[in-house]
């Protein structure tokens, strides 16, 4: 099972509300998963996707209420290859549904979070 399908698998164990779609760039499908569920918007896609800078073989976090667009969500981590970072997304996710979260974020008081290196 590669990288990408091993996340969705994690996060429907973890009972996340989960939505699979395919998206199209110059002709190719890649696929996209979004998250909306429990305080949180998030979504990631396979690598090569050049929609959005920050889902393109990334993972971006966002709290639901302040998000605005993926350009400007605080976490875009690359799509966890070991169980380290995929535990790492989950502590990220459960963060940016707090109400902590939720302040640094409609603040935007944050450098976004872009290297598992940044959490460890």
């Amino acid at each position: 099972m590669n990288n990408f399908d091993k996340l969705t698998e994690l996060l429907r164990e973890y009972d996340y509300l989960i939505t699979e779609d395919t998206c199209i760039t110059d002709g190719k499908e890649y696929k996209m998963v979004t998250i909306d569920s429990d305080g949180i918007r998030a979504a990631f896609c396979e690598k090569g996707y050049g929609g959005y800078a920050k889902l393109d073989g990334k993972i971006a976090i966002e709290n639901e209420v302040c998000f605005d667009k993926w350009s400007k969500a605080p976490v875009s981590l690359p799509i966890p290859t070991n169980d380290e970072e995929r535990e790492t997304v989950l502590e990220q996710l459960e963060y940016w549904a707090t109400d902590e979260a939720y302040e640094i974020s409609n603040a935007y008081d944050y450098d976004v979070i872009t290297e598992y290196s940044q959490l460890m």
